[in-house]
């Protein structure tokens, strides 16, 4: 108990000591007002040897991608969603079903695994979600976390 009190006394003395700049700077990075609008992207990268066929579906409505389809050309990457947020990120698992289908050399219609693979923080307001294309064969997986 005696050394709580000594570490939360030392910790309150370090503060006021400290300039308000040093303080600020030690909010943690995914702190946000609840009133911040957040910039989150969505993009799909193509690692298949073969041309995919992307199908994006909101689960949210409020959401402006009714039906979006895109075709990325082999390893290629392209941005499948931009929308906004308020106070915290929300990861396009929650916003969205992507499903990938790519067609065989007989025309068949075969489904692709789609993948969410990492998150990059842009900035402070701005995130980039990266969903990943598994190769069926000949292809290989980037891992760039």
């Amino acid at each position: 108990m005696y050394n709580s009190l000594v570490l939360l006394v030392g910790l309150v003395l370090a503060c006021l000591g400290a300039s308000m700049d040093q303080v600020i700077a030690q909010v943690p990075y995914n702190v946000h007002a609840p009133t911040a609008e957040l910039r989150n992207e969505a993009r799909m990268v193509n690692s298949s040897s073969w041309p995919i066929t992307v199908s994006v579906v909101p689960k949210d409505t409020t959401l402006a991608l009714q039906g979006m389809q895109f075709v990325i050309q082999p390893r290629d990457t392209i941005m499948i969603a931009d929308y906004t947020t308020l106070g915290e990120f929300r990861s396009p698992v929650e916003m969205m079903t992507v499903k990938g289908t790519m067609t065989n050399k007989k025309g068949k219609v075969k489904t692709i695994g789609v993948l969410m693979m990492e998150k990059r923080q842009i900035s402070k307001e701005h995130r980039v979600w990266y969903y990943e294309v598994m190769p069926a064969s000949g292809g290989s997986m980037r891992f760039g976390f």
